[in-house]
């Protein structure tokens, strides 16, 4: 929720037929989510002093569209795991459901023993599957398991979108590694 102060000038204007709240947090626009409003009684008056009657339960309600793109809620395996097994599926959940949009889910492995390798996977193609808010990342062969490798998810910009088309902004660098 979010709770605005009436009193506070910089989030509520009043002008003589209307009040305007402009909250200090920017509204959840993720899923196209309902926002409602709600007020007790007496918080506002009249001129006259006289209280407004409040606003309860679902009497002002709007949506708010979703302009956003899907955020990460979670990673499978967890960030910096260690001794995940080389047959692990992969799952990025978000906090929306999400869509293909064009591009790979890239894993690069790093450190530890034998050399390096890139794994791409076509975010269409048969090893990723999208369901709701789950990406699930299934290798049609088990990752390199050569000890202490470390695995770096790259996602670029739009790889993956929400089900309005807005893209996810990425992954880059350090963010996702197990």
């Amino acid at each position: 929720p979010i709770y605005v102060n009436v009193s506070n000038a910089s989030q509520v204007n009043f002008n003589m037929e209307y009040v305007t709240i402009n909250p200090a947090v920017d509204m959840i626009d993720h899923g196209g989510k309902t926002q409602t409003i709600t007020m007790a009684p007496g918080v506002i008056t009249d001129l006259q002093g006289t209280p407004y009657t409040g606003l309860t339960g679902t009497a002002y309600s709007f949506g708010v569209t979703d302009s956003s793109g899907p955020l990460i809620e979670t990673y499978f395996p967890a960030q910096g795991a260690t001794g995940v097994k080389s047959d692990t599926n992969i799952t990025l959940s978000f906090i929306e459901e999400v869509q293909a949009g064009t591009g790979s889910i890239i894993f690069q492995t790093s450190g530890g023993a034998g050399d390096d390798r890139t794994y791409n996977f076509d975010v269409t193609g048969p090893e990723v599957t999208i369901s709701g808010r789950d990406v699930k990342i299934n290798p049609a062969t088990p990752l390199l398991d050569t000890g202490g490798k470390v695995y770096t998810l790259r996602v670029n910009r739009g790889v993956l979108k929400d089900v309005m088309n807005n893209p996810h902004a990425g992954v880059f660098g350090s963010t996702y590694q197990f």
